[in-house]
């Protein structure tokens, strides 16, 4: 298992969707747990169900940003920032919220007792639905 990266590293940006990339998409959302073995497809889908719930967003632009954060085996998150910006300061701000309240409320739940890593690196692309 590859070691964690040092502190203020910067995440490696989500792959471009190759076939083997370890992705889960929903609608405009697509999520990538940075190379790391996560056979836990249900939990990324309630990650992706549960951003979703508490995005908003109420323009007609369909800005896209990616937001990094890790989930922490409580299911909490941390050192979360935009890794690419959507150019709109409130859109980004927006994908923020949505991250950050699904994780203060525990809507990702505990990491699965099988997974063995301290956290769960996680790079996640948003846009307004169509």
């Amino acid at each position: 298992m590859p070691e964690p990266a040092p502190e203020g590293a910067q995440p490696r940006p989500a792959p471009e969707r190759p076939a083997d990339a370890p992705t889960t998409g929903g609608e405009d959302l697509n999520i990538a747990t940075e190379g790391r073995e996560f056979p836990f497809p249900e939990y990324l889908a309630n990650v992706i169900t549960q951003v979703k719930r508490y995005f908003r967003w109420n323009e007609d632009t369909r800005p896209k940003a990616t937001v990094y954060f890790e989930i922490t085996p409580d299911g909490s998150v941390r050192r979360m920032r935009v890794v690419e910006s959507s150019g709109n300061i409130r859109f980004d701000f927006a994908v923020q919220g949505a991250v950050e309240t699904a994780g203060n409320r525990g809507e990702f739940g505990p990491l699965p007792d099988a997974y063995a890593g301290a956290f769960l690196p996680v790079q996640l692309e948003i846009e307004p639905p169509r």
